[in-house]
């Protein structure tokens, strides 16, 4: 039996990489009133169904208030060289009287502690908007884990090469963990906000857990295999040692080199301990009445 939905007025301030998913995705859900916040000089253009686009300062807190009058529900998925615009946001998130905000979160596992004492420098900063958000008192944060987009990190960032056939290994490339594509990211997101609000209200200042995959290095390698009908002989596989690995790329990391810090970011995913397995916390797809993509259909895609 399909869930029960609850249409809600969501506006959406930032729709790049994950935000265009989740306003499509929101869209599709055909009962919301949907609405974009975006710069006055900004040039982007959106899906037929937005409900309005504001159009204005990020600076004018009258424009944003006013944006943000009678909505439901307020998403910042915005980029990391703007995301200080959510101080301004979110107290006018507070003044406007929004009940929900979902921060830019929609990554690693922010709940877990090991992580972050390993990726202080990428997840520590997110902490003070959710703190600004309680201190205001007004509204709830729902922060919503993702754990990295793995069509967004196979085509340039995953250990190896895929489209040279080449790939590397942690160990024997055994160790599971979870991750998304941008697209479930969005129907998550979308289903998650469609929810009734008894609900939806459960999730209030707690984080939601998304994921596509809960997969191996050698399960990716084995679909990138069928994907581009290929077998392991005509791969090159290197064995690394993790432990080694991150000990390298977290100095280089520290040194600005951001190579190292994606290295760092998809090797602390693999690392037993440290978040990047909640198999265990995802939440229940088949009760928001979402299918996520399949794996051996993305490595077709992103390798094509």
């Amino acid at each position: 039996m399909a869930p029960q939905k609850q249409s809600r007025k969501i506006t959406i301030a930032g729709t790049g990489n994950v935000g265009s998913q989740i306003l499509s995705a929101l869209l599709a859900q055909g009962i919301h009133e949907v609405s974009v916040i975006t710069r006055t000089e900004s040039k982007s253009t959106f899906p037929e169904g937005v409900h309005k686009v504001h159009r204005g300062s990020y600076d004018d807190e009258a424009f944003l208030v006013a944006a943000l009058q009678g909505q439901d529900v307020l998403v910042t998925p915005i980029s990391w060289a703007a995301v200080d615009t959510q101080v301004a946001l979110f107290k006018a998130a507070a003044k406007a009287g929004v009940p929900y905000v979902l921060p830019d979160e929609f990554g690693s596992d922010n709940d877990n502690e090991k992580l972050r004492s390993q990726l202080g420098a990428l997840l520590g900063p997110k902490d003070k908007y959710r703190a600004l958000v309680e201190e205001l008192g007004v509204s709830a944060w729902i922060g919503v884990i993702t754990n990295p987009w793995i069509d967004f990190l196979v085509p340039m960032f995953w250990p190896g090469n895929f489209k040279e056939r080449t790939a590397v290994l942690y160990g024997e490339g055994d160790t599971k963990a979870n991750f998304s594509t941008r697209a479930d990211v969005g129907k998550g997101v979308a289903a998650l906000l469609s929810l009734p609000e008894a609900e939806l209200a459960q999730y209030k200042n707690k984080y939601v857990h998304l994921s596509s995959f809960h997969v191996t290095q050698r399960e990716v390698l084995e679909s990138a295999m069928r994907a581009t009908g290929t077998k392991e002989a005509d791969w090159t596989i290197e064995k690394v040692d993790l432990e080694e690995q991150l000990k390298t790329a977290s100095g280089e990391a520290r040194k600005g080199n951001m190579m190292a810090a994606v290295t760092e970011l998809i090797g602390n995913t693999f690392r037993p301990g440290y978040g990047g397995d909640y198999q265990h916390k995802v939440v229940d797809y088949d009760h928001l009445g979402v299918q996520t993509e399949k794996l051996d259909d993305v490595m077709k895609r992103v390798l094509a």
